[in-house]
Parts: structure tokens; sequence; C-alpha cells
């Protein structure tokens, strides 16, 4: 074989290794969830169809008719959530989201008055 050659199964070999050492740790990094209920401030009645959003990125949904929302696989990072509902305040909170963490955030909107 020539040096060439060689040099090169050797920059094959190093980038192979890296690929068989460092796959695993990105594939079994886990996203965390963010979760909870929606309800009224004063009399604690579930908001059915609060739109929650997290700033900046593609996850947004609406709370079922139990006032619950829910995002998965949301990578680690901190966020800024909003959530809105017609005749309520606004509410913006920021959230931590860390490596597999279950985040249950239950929000309290208050009527407008």
């Amino acid at each position: 074989m020539k040096k060439r050659e060689i040099n090169m199964f050797k920059k094959l070999f190093i980038v192979l290794f890296s690929l068989v050492l460092f796959a695993p740790m990105a594939i079994l990094a886990e996203d965390g969830t963010i979760s909870g209920q929606i309800t009224d401030k004063e009399t604690e009645e579930i908001l059915p169809g609060a739109t929650v959003l997290l700033d900046g990125t593609q996850f947004g949904t609406s709370t079922d008719k139990d006032g619950m929302y829910a995002f998965t696989n949301v990578p680690k990072g901190e966020y800024t959530m909003n959530v809105t509902y017609i005749g309520y305040t606004d509410f913006t909170t920021s959230v931590q989201v860390e490596e597999g963490e279950d985040i249950t955030l239950d929000i309290e909107m208050e009527p407008i008055s």
C-alpha cells in the first residue's frame, strides 16, 4: 500500500470510531415534556380551548375538554410560554427544560375585569 492509501484508511478509521463512540450519546439523550391544566383563577373552572405556545419554536397546542395541554420531545433549554384565552389576561412565564425532565405547569388565568 502507498502512504496516501494508508493515511486515507487512518482518517476513515478515526471517523468511523468517532461515530461508534458518540452516536449512542445522541440517541440516548432524552428530551423533556411540559404539561399541565389551565383553569380560571377565581372560579377554578377548567378552560378548554386555551392556546398554549412556546415562543420561538413550533410547539403550540390548545387545551382539551379538561383544560389539559402537553408538549412532548421538548429539547433542553429555556422557553417562554404564552397562554391566551378569550376574556382572560394573557399569561406568560419562563420554563427551563432539562434533559429527560417532565415538568407539570398548571396555570390559573385571570379574567379581564
